[in-house]
C-alpha cells in the first residue's frame, strides 16, 4: 500500500510539473496574415532601401537649344519645347549616360540634380544604334554616382531595380 502511495504522488507530481512547464511557454500567435507576407514585406524594404540609395545618382535632363535653334533665335540655352528625361551619374567626375533619344540633336543639357541644383552638361558622345548617350558636367566637388553589378554574373529571371525621372516627376 505504501509503495502505491508513493506511485500516486509521484504520478502526481510528473503531472504538474509537466503542466507547469506547458503553461509557462508562450501561446503561438494567431496570425490573418497569409503565408509568406512576412518575407514579402522584408523584400520591399530591401527595394525601397535601394531605389532610395540610388536617387542621388539619378537626374532630370532637359536639351537646351543652341543659339538659332529655339524658338526664339536671340535666346542662348533656351530650354527645347518637347523632350526630357532620366538620367544616371555613373562616375564621381560627372559623366551621365542616358538615351541618345532624349538629347535629340542638342549639344548641351540641363542636368537637375536630387538636390534640386542645375548645371549644364555637355554631349560627349552619343549612338544612335544602341540608343545612348554620354554627358559631362563639371563642379568643384564629386557627383553621387551610381554603384555598378557585375553584369556577367546575371541571370535571366532575376529581378531589376529602375529609378528615373521622366517628365520632371523627382526620382520614381
Amino acid at each position: 500500500m505504501r509503495l502505491l502511495q508513493i506511485l500516486i504522488t509521484m504520478s502526481l507530481l510528473a503531472c504538474v510539473d509537466i503542466y507547469l512547464a506547458l503553461a509557462a511557454e508562450p501561446a503561438p500567435t494567431q496570425s490573418n496574415d497569409p503565408p509568406g507576407l512576412r518575407l514579402l514585406e522584408e523584400i520591399q524594404t530591401v527595394i525601397t532601401d535601394l531605389a532610395e540609395s540610388a536617387k542621388p545618382s539619378v537626374v532630370n535632363l532637359i536639351p537646351l537649344a543652341s543659339p538659332g535653334r529655339g524658338r526664339d533665335s536671340s535666346q542662348d540655352r533656351s530650354p527645347y519645347v518637347s523632350g526630357s528625361g532620366s538620367g544616371v551619374i555613373i562616375d564621381p567626375d560627372g559623366y551621365i549616360v542616358t538615351n541618345n533619344h532624349v538629347i535629340g540633336d542638342a549639344m548641351e543639357m540641363e542636368v537637375r540634380f536630387s538636390d534640386k541644383s542645375k548645371l549644364i552638361a555637355q554631349v560627349v558622345g552619343k549612338d544612335l544604334d544602341t540608343d545612348l548617350a554620354v554627358l559631362k558636367v563639371t563642379a568643384a566637388h564629386p557627383f553621387p554616382s551610381a554603384k555598378f553589378g557585375d553584369s556577367s554574373a546575371v541571370r535571366v529571371g532575376q529581378w531589376v531595380l529602375a529609378v528615373g525621372s521622366p517628365f520632371g516627376l523627382d526620382r520614381t
